[in-house]
């Protein structure tokens, strides 16, 4: 099985660090999914957690700073979404924790999850504040 996220250039923000945020992202996403799949286990769990947790750290930090400073007036309901991601990740960190997780179960809701909220994120959410951007 071939599970792939692919950052594609409709959703740039026209911001050359959190453009390249967002594709390390689909990279470390895709590659994680291959691995679980492959059975890899204790290798993505440790690969997932360290870089989402330092992704949120970084990137969410950053882009919300970038549009605190440039004024976006929908900030809150942004962040707000971004509460949303963070909340599921440690849910399914916790559930990767457990000795009896189903690893199927994970892969789906990471696939699903992880990877349809995150394209609709950017290609909805985020080119909201790129067209902002461009017309400020």
């Amino acid at each position: 099985m071939d599970v792939k996220f692919q950052w594609t250039q409709d959703m740039s923000v026209h911001n050359d660090v959190i453009d390249a945020q967002h594709k390390e992202l689909f990279e470390k996403l895709s590659e994680v999914l291959q691995k679980i799949i492959a059975d890899d286990y204790d290798n993505a769990v440790d690969g997932m957690v360290n870089f989402f947790e330092k992704y949120m750290n970084g990137h969410l930090v950053y882009e919300e700073a970038y549009l605190r400073e440039m004024n976006y007036p929908h900030l809150e309901e942004h962040h707000q979404q971004h509460e949303v991601f963070v909340e599921k990740y440690n849910e399914l960190k916790e559930r990767l924790s457990e000795d009896d997780a189903n690893i199927d179960g994970i892969v789906f809701d990471i696939e699903n999850f992880m990877g349809s909220w995150l394209t609709s994120h950017i290609l909805i959410e985020d080119q909201k504040y790129a067209k902002y951007l461009q017309q400020k």
